[in-house]
């Protein structure tokens, strides 16, 4: 149950990533649309680096479309600097806070520790489930009832219990 919490953090820190990169683009987007006496293109390198990527989760993906978001964001406030739509001063605050907020993202999973509890343990109230929450904090109780899950959380597979 902690790993399906960490992952609705993670979900949560991923989107919050998304939509305030995506709000600090449209604005600036539209800053640079206002000059529409000029047709202002974005810069863009000449010689973009291409990376083949394969990863093992979907969550690496998103985090991988979040640079990309965020690279489009700084890209624009460069050229809008450039072209005296912003000062060296409100480009520099943009994309300080937009690369915290990438950090704090990309950071979001640590802290998770393997507790090796399940539901059955916390609602037994067992050792192991009491070490874990001491470690990692009480649960909500949607994620221990199980209703609330991640996205892109692993299907739970029902365990049977041995026989023998």
């Amino acid at each position: 149950p902690y790993a399906d919490w960490w992952l609705l953090k993670i979900d949560e820190a991923l989107d919050l990533a998304r939509r305030n990169l995506a709000i600090a683009a449209d604005a600036l987007s539209a800053r640079l649309m206002a000059l529409d006496d000029l047709n202002i293109t974005t810069a863009r390198s000449v010689t973009p680096l291409r990376v083949p990527l394969e990863f093992g989760n979907p969550y690496a993906f998103h985090g991988a479309r979040l640079l990309s978001q965020f690279d489009v964001l700084a890209r624009t406030a460069l050229t809008a600097r450039h072209v005296g739509e912003m000062n060296h001063d409100e480009s520099q605050q943009l994309l300080h806070q937009s690369s915290r907020l990438m950090r704090r993202t990309y950071l979001s999973p640590m802290g998770y520790q393997v507790t090796g509890t399940t539901r059955e343990a916390i609602s037994e109230a067992s050792a192991q489930a009491l070490r874990a929450r001491l470690r990692m904090g009480a649960l909500p109780a949607a994620v221990l009832e199980g209703t609330s899950r991640a996205r892109y959380a692993p299907v739970r597979i029902a365990t049977v219990p041995s026989t023998s």
